[in-house]
C-alpha cells in the first residue's frame, strides 16, 4: 500500500473476510435475521409507543427513519441530505443492539 486510504481499505477487506469466514454461511444468515427483527421490533415500539412517527413502510433491513417531533437524541439528522425530509432522523439497530438497550432508547423517546 502507497497510502494511508489503500492500507485502511485493505484493513476493513481482511477483517470483513476473517468475520465472514468465522460465522460462516448460517452464522450469516442468523445474523441478518436478527438485523430485520431487531429494526422492525425497534420502529414498531416507536411508533406504538412515543410520539414520533415511523416514516416508509417498506421493507426494511437494520435502517429505518423516524420523523421526530422536537428534539431527538438519537440518529442521523436526515435534512442536512435530503431537505424535504425536515426533523427525520436515520436509525440503526444491528445484531450488536440488545433488547435493553432497545427498550432504554424507546423509553427515553416517549418520555
Amino acid at each position: 500500500a502507497t497510502s494511508n486510504i489503500c492500507t485502511n481499505q485493505s484493513l476493513c477487506a481482511l477483517m470483513v473476510t476473517i468475520y465472514l469466514a468465522t460465522v460462516g454461511p448460517k452464522g450469516l444468515r442468523e445474523i441478518c435475521e436478527q438485523n430485520i427483527l431487531k429494526a422492525d421490533y425497534a420502529a414498531r415500539e416507536i411508533a406504538q409507543r412515543t410520539k414520533h412517527t415511523v416514516l416508509f413502510s417498506g421493507p426494511r433491513f437494520n435502517e429505518f427513519v423516524v420523523q421526530a417531533r422536537g428534539m431527538y437524541p438519537y440518529g442521523l439528522l436526515l435534512s442536512r441530505f435530503y431537505p424535504e425530509l425536515e426533523n427525520a432522523v436515520l436509525l440503526c439497530v444491528t445484531e450488536t443492539s440488545r433488547r435493553e438497550e432497545i427498550d432504554a432508547m424507546v423509553e427515553r423517546l416517549a418520555s
